[in-house]
């Protein structure tokens, strides 16, 4: 987005468009790292609010995006896609809290679950 807002020619929009396709495999990253964090009985309820948040952030996206646009143009042609690289730098320090509690939380795998000594009936 920065390279969008940038962009003083058609070269540098095809640098972008290159660099932003590649981006794209952050997705299948974040659902991996989900689903290992999820347990097995669990996966598809994962993978259905995954999608149900994908869809409403390309929803809302769409449509807060053209807002930004409207109120910015006039300061500047770019500003929409400087503003939309600040939302990624807030999606990519909450990821890296995800990753960083993540790791955390697996020290607390070696914990085993004791049987009650009541008897099941």
């Amino acid at each position: 987005f920065v390279l969008f807002g940038i962009a003083p020619s058609a070269e540098y929009l095809y640098v972008a468009a290159l660099v932003g396709s590649i981006g794209m495999c952050s997705i299948p990253m974040i659902r991996a790292v989900m689903s290992k964090m999820t347990p097995i009985e669990k996966q598809g309820t994962l993978f259905g609010s995954i999608a149900i948040v994908e869809n409403i952030c390309n929803l809302v996206g769409s449509v807060l995006g053209g807002a930004i646009y409207s109120a910015t143009v006039s300061y500047y042609r770019g500003m929409a896609y400087l503003v939309l690289a600040g939302f990624m730098l807030i999606a990519l320090i909450l990821l890296l809290c995800l990753v960083i509690l993540n790791r955390v939380d697996k020290g607390r795998g070696e914990y085993r679950i004791i049987p009650s000594s009541e008897p099941i009936n």
